[in-house]
């Protein structure tokens, strides 16, 4: 894996908060600092490299930089996106982008690759769409599209690792594939593959897989799930929570730790359970959040053990009793973000 390389220079100074000098007149503190970073990990096994650094001041967080981890609904994040962030006072602003598919209904998975932005419909998995900013149009990109339905995709050792209906490919190379199933949930970090394959035999199995760039992909553990009905026994969220082990999070409540040697099932939905669905994971210090349905809320997952995270976010201007759903987490400026479904709700948690 190359290195990465960042000069920070001045960049504080530009992100210090106006300051009014004269009238109608705002400049800038001059007192800078002179950073430089140089991060080495090694080979790349899609490893999570976590926070490279943090600058805090008597406000809080002011400069960070590191790789998110996280999964949300159905895809999970390509941690090979350094990730900066500036606090500064200046206007965040909006600009719309158009809708990728002229279908009302529609669950599009965002990814940036390589610095382009891709969409990838839940609907039409064979025809990704990328952003033309010459254009400001959105429109099919035809490398991609030659791949077939794409479930996900990362980035590994500079190059793509797609995650296709049955099988997986790395750059032109198809490294796994598997005929007898309907279609495959993937993720791959630390030199580990966790596929969930949904068997057309109705018998699911969990796979655990080694494979580095370069060399031949190797099953060294297989799980057979038990076959649900009239309920269907699929992933709505993969992620590792150590170098080791997998947490995966099924549509009818089931959590399993998994790894080469075992398979726990550390959360199962009770009789009197409606439902209790994970709908995505997030890396957060040491633990593991997960966001949930029917309650829109967050629980924490830590040594085998999953309980609620506070405070808890009641709805704020519905009933109570509606079904929501935690789709999605992420870091941003130290805080967590969950957007809720179905109302779009938007939420983030910090320490006071």
């Amino acid at each position: 894996m190359q290195k990465f390389s960042a000069f920070l220079f001045l960049l504080l100074s530009a992100c210090q908060a106006p300051v009014q000098r004269t009238k109608g007149e705002l400049i800038r503190d001059v007192k800078t600092i002179h950073l430089r970073f140089v991060l080495s990990p090694g080979k790349d096994l899609a490893q999570n490299l976590g926070t490279i650094f943090e600058l805090r001041n008597d406000s809080g967080l002011h400069l960070a930089a590191g790789f998110q981890n996280n999964s949300q609904t159905y895809a999970t994040s390509n941690n090979r996106i350094l990730s900066l962030f500036c606090h500064d006072t200046l206007a965040l602003t909006t600009k719309d982008l158009g809708r990728p598919f002229s279908e009302f209904y529609n669950g599009n998975k965002l990814f940036n690759i390589n610095n382009q932005l891709i969409t990838v419909n839940i609907n039409k998995p064979y025809e990704p769409k990328k952003y033309n900013e010459l254009s400001k149009s959105w429109e099919v990109d035809t490398v991609l599209s030659k791949l077939g339905d794409i479930y996900n995709l990362q980035i590994v050792n500079n190059q793509i690792l797609a995650f296709l209906r049955n099988s997986i490919q790395f750059g032109s190379n198809e490294i796994f594939r598997l005929d007898d199933c309907y279609y495959l949930s993937s993720i791959y970090r630390n030199g580990s593959f966790l596929i969930f394959a949904h068997l057309i035999n109705g018998k699911n199995q969990i796979l655990f897989a080694d494979w580095s760039p370069g060399d031949s992909l190797v099953i060294v553990k297989k799980y057979t799930l038990d076959s649900y009905s009239p309920e269907y026994n699929f992933p709505y969220a993969i992620l590792d929570v150590d170098e080791t082990h997998f947490l995966v999070g099924t549509n009818i409540g089931k959590v399993y730790l998994v790894s080469r040697d075992s398979l726990i099932e550390v959360h199962s939905r009770t009789k009197n359970e409606i439902s209790w669905q994970p709908y995505s994971f997030l890396n957060y210090y040491n633990q593991t959040l997960i966001g949930q349905f029917p309650s829109g809320y967050l629980f924490t997952y830590n040594n085998s053990k999953i309980k609620p995270f506070y405070p808890k976010v009641e709805p704020q201007y519905w009933n109570n009793n509606h079904q929501r759903e935690a789709q999605g987490l992420s870091l941003y400026s130290g805080k967590i973000i969950t957007g809720v479904w179905p109302w779009g709700e938007v939420y983030s948690y910090h320490h006071d």
